[in-house]
C-alpha cells in the first residue's frame, strides 16, 4: 500500500469511526425533559417527585425538582416509551394519607409541559405526548358521561354525598352511592374505550388504558390493535394480562409464593392457609387513598371473623420500600403484611400470578388455594365470608380488638 492509499484507507476508516460514535453519542443524548409551569409562585419551594418506567418495564429511581419561580424541571434518559408519575409534596402533605398519583405516557424524547394544578395534581394538562393526549380525550369523555348520570344519582342519594363525596364519608348511603358510581363509571369506560380503539389503533395508550377492562373487552380491544401496536411493549403486556387473567380467573387454583414481610422474614401462602378456611388477599399501595380507606372495613371483619378461619394477607406494590413501612407503622394492622414491589418485574406475584388492574383488588381464596371471589369489598366481601362461615358459629363479635 503506497502513502496516498494509506491515507485514504487511514481517512476512510477515521471517518467511519467518528460517525459511529457520533451516533451512539446522538443516541445517548436522547432525553426527555419535563417542564412544569405553576398557576403561582406561592407553591415556590415545594417538591415535585416522580418515578417512572423505560421500554422494559423497569422501574427507575425517583426524580426530584424544587419548584422555583412557579416552574420546575425533570430531565430524564429516553430509553423507550414508558409511564412516568408525579407526586406533589404540596398535596401529599395536604392528604395525608394518600393522593392520586398523575401518569403521563411517553412515546418518544422531546419536551412534555405540564400545566400544573397543585391542589389536584392528576388533573394538570398535559402537551407534547400525542399518547397522553389520547389519555385526557379519554378522561374528558368520562368527564361527560359522568355528568349525564349526575342528575339521577343526586336525585337518589341526595346533592351533598354526590357532589362532595370526601366530606360525607359518614353518609348511610355512601356505600350504595360509591357502588352505583362505580359501575356506572367502568362500564361508560369500557365503551368508551372500544370506541377509542377503534379511532387511534396505533395508539400505546390504548392497550396501556385496557388494563382497565374485563378480560373479555381487553381480548375485543388487542383484536382492534395495529400489528406495530400489538409487538409494541403495551400490546404485548395487554397480551399478559389477558393471559395472568384467565390463570386468575374464579375456579382457577393459585399456586404456592413466598413474600418478603415487615420483619425482615418471609410469608409463605401454603403456611398461612394452614389451619384456615378462608383467606382474603389484598393488592394495595401507600399512596392508594381508596386502598388505605378500604382497611376501615376490613379491620371489623377481620376481627370478627379471625377465630373462626378467616385470614388477611395485604401485599404491598409500592416500589419503595420505605414509603410501605412508613404506611405499615401509620396503619397498624394486626394481619400479615408483605412486599411484592421489591422483586424483579417477572417474579411479581402482582403481575405474574394475579390480575391486579387497579388498586385495590382483592381475591378470596379457599384452604386448597381456589379462588372463589375477586374484587370484594366493604359489605359484599362482609356477606360472602358470613355466608362461608356462617353467622351462627362466629366466636368474635366485630367490636373485638387487634
Amino acid at each position: 500500500m503506497n502513502r496516498k492509499q494509506f491515507f485514504i484507507a487511514t481517512s476512510l476508516l477515521w471517518t467511519l469511526l467518528c460517525s459511529l460514535g457520533v451516533g451512539a453519542q446522538a443516541k445517548r443524548e436522547q432525553y426527555i425533559l419535563f417542564k412544569g409551569i405553576v398557576e403561582s409562585k406561592a407553591y415556590d419551594g415545594y417538591e415535585i417527585k416522580m418515578y417512572g418506567s423505560d421500554q422494559e418495564g423497569v422501574a427507575e429511581p425517583e426524580q426530584t425538582a424544587v419548584i422555583k419561580n412557579g416552574t420546575f424541571e425533570i430531565k430524564v434518559p429516553f430509553k423507550g416509551p414508558g409511564n412516568y408519575y408525579f407526586k406533589s409534596d404540596y398535596e401529599m402533605q395536604k392528604a395525608g394519607s394518600g393522593f392520586v398519583p398523575f401518569s403521563i405516557i411517553v412515546e418518544k424524547p422531546g419536551l412534555i409541559t405540564i400545566q400544573a394544578n397543585m391542589t389536584a395534581f392528576h388533573q394538570s394538562k398535559v402537551s407534547g405526548s400525542t399518547a397522553q393526549n389520547v389519555v385526557e380525550e379519554m378522561g374528558q369523555l368520562r368527564k361527560q358521561k359522568q355528568q349525564e348520570g349526575k342528575a339521577e344519582l343526586i336525585k337518589k342519594y341526595g346533592k351533598a354525598l354526590v357532589e362532595d363525596p370526601m366530606n360525607n364519608m359518614d353518609d348511610p348511603n355512601m356505600e350504595a352511592f360509591y357502588k352505583e358510581w362505580s359501575e356506572n363509571d367502568a362500564r361508560d369506560f369500557e365503551n368508551l374505550l372500544l370506541v377509542l380503539a377503534a379511532k387511534y389503533p396505533n395508539s400505546i395508550a390504548i392497550p396501556d388504558m385496557a388494563k382497565l377492562l374485563t378480560t373479555e373487552k381487553q381480548e375485543k380491544v388487542y383484536a382492534m390493535l395495529t400489528e406495530q401496536n400489538k409487538m409494541s411493549r403495551y400490546g404485548q403486556m395487554l397480551k399478559k394480562n389477558i393471559s395472568v387473567a384467565h390463570k386468575s380467573a374464579v375456579g382457577k387454583m393459585i399456586g404456592d409464593f413466598s413474600l418478603p414481610d415487615q420483619q425482615g422474614g418471609t410469608q409463605n401462602l401454603k403456611l398461612l392457609l394452614a389451619g384456615k378456611k378462608y383467606l382474603l388477599i389484598d393488592f394495595w399501595a401507600s399512596w392508594c387513598m381508596p386502598c388505605r380507606q378500604e382497611f376501615v372495613n376490613m379491620r371489623p371483619l377481620y376481627n370478627k371473623y379471625k377465630e373462626n378461619g378467616f385470614e388477611i394477607l395485604s401485599i404491598s406494590v409500592d416500589q419503595n420500600k420505605k414509603s410501605w413501612l412508613d404506611a405499615l407503622k401509620q396503619e397498624n394492622l394486626p394481619w400479615p403484611q408483605v412486599w411484592d414491589g421489591g422483586a424483579e418485574k417477572d417474579k411479581q406475584v402482582s403481575i405474574v400470578m394475579f390480575y391486579v388492574p387497579s388498586l385495590p383488588t382483592t381475591y378470596l381464596i379457599n384452604a386448597e388455594g381456589e379462588i372463589i371471589g375477586n374484587d370484594l369489598r366493604g359489605k359484599e366481601l362482609e356477606d360472602k365470608i358470613a355466608t362461608l362461615l356462617g353467622k351462627a358459629d362466629v366466636k368474635n363479635d366485630a367490636s373485638g380488638g387487634e
